[in-house]
């Protein structure tokens, strides 16, 4: 599934992650913006961005989705929306932010447990969790948001 997912287009492949991020948003525990203490966090915890230019939206999305199909709990839902037809409108104007979708796309795997401090301790919630896939998502985050603290979309 991998290799299907690694040739999947930008919009494609930014569709599938929306999808499922949208479906998990409502979850109170999710963090969803990337504050200047979570950035610092995950620099420290996953190595900073990689080097060069920011990612696109469409290599964070692919990057994400291989995180999602390592849980076989995950996997039917991703293979049935690449294989699906493509909505004729994408969500109606209304999207989630990529950022949101990647940070939800991590708490799959993980736990970002904030301390009365304001900085945070790394939980792993699912041990199959592998620093294979998510230093890299991490770092492709980081990357695409090089900035500090953002919404960007």
């Amino acid at each position: 599934m991998d290799d299907r997912i690694r040739q999947l287009d930008d919009q494609t492949a930014t569709r599938i992650l929306g999808v499922f991020a949208r479906a998990h948003a409502d979850q109170p525990h999710l963090e969803t913006e990337l504050t200047t203490p979570l950035r610092a966090f995950l620099e420290a915890e996953f190595g900073g961005s990689t080097a060069g230019a920011g990612a696109s939206t469409g290599e964070l999305a692919r990057e994400a989705l291989p995180v999602l199909v390592a849980d076989p709990e995950n996997r039917a839902s991703i293979a049935a929306l690449m294989d699906g037809p493509q909505p004729q409108t994408f969500d109606g104007g209304v999207s989630l932010a990529l950022t949101a979708a990647v940070l939800i796309v991590l708490q799959t795997r993980v736990r970002f447990e904030r301390r009365s401090s304001g900085t945070y301790t790394l939980l792993v919630e699912k041990p199959t969790a592998s620093g294979a896939l998510l230093k890299p998502l991490v770092q492709k985050l980081l990357a695409w948001v090089p900035d500090g603290p953002s919404r960007r979309t």
